[in-house]
């Protein structure tokens, strides 16, 4: 996952807001995670979730993210709509590969999934 519009909000906001919107995100996650999925960040504005026993296309928690993402989006607590783009993928159709190839494989599908919008 990546906060849409990262660098937007460093540049029109500030560094603070900056991390507002990665503590921010960081929250949801929490919430809207199990306690059986793992959480992690792996760089300036990207997460990773390991949603083990999850349906392949981790419908449930996007859904989840989406309802959260728009609960804080009309709290109006920020001055930045937040957006995260979410890419996935599933371990089922790749069961050899690393962590390290599957969350880069996910990252390619955030970027799909980014020119998608």
């Amino acid at each position: 996952m990546e906060i849409e519009g990262f660098k937007n909000i460093q540049d029109t906001w500030g560094q603070e807001y900056g991390d507002d919107a990665i503590l921010a995100t960081a929250r949801l996650l929490k919430r809207i995670c199990r306690n059986s999925d793992t959480i992690g960040r792996l760089e300036e504005a990207e997460f990773v979730v390991l949603a083990q026993g999850c349906d392949p296309d981790c419908y449930t928690i996007k859904e989840r993210l989406k309802n959260a993402l728009s609960q804080l989006n009309e709290s109006k607590q920020y001055p930045f709509y937040l957006a995260i783009n979410v890419g996935v993928q599933d371990y089922e159709s790749k069961p050899h590969l690393p962590l390290d190839d599957l969350i880069t494989l996910a990252q390619i599908h955030v970027y799909q999934s980014r020119k998608d919008n």
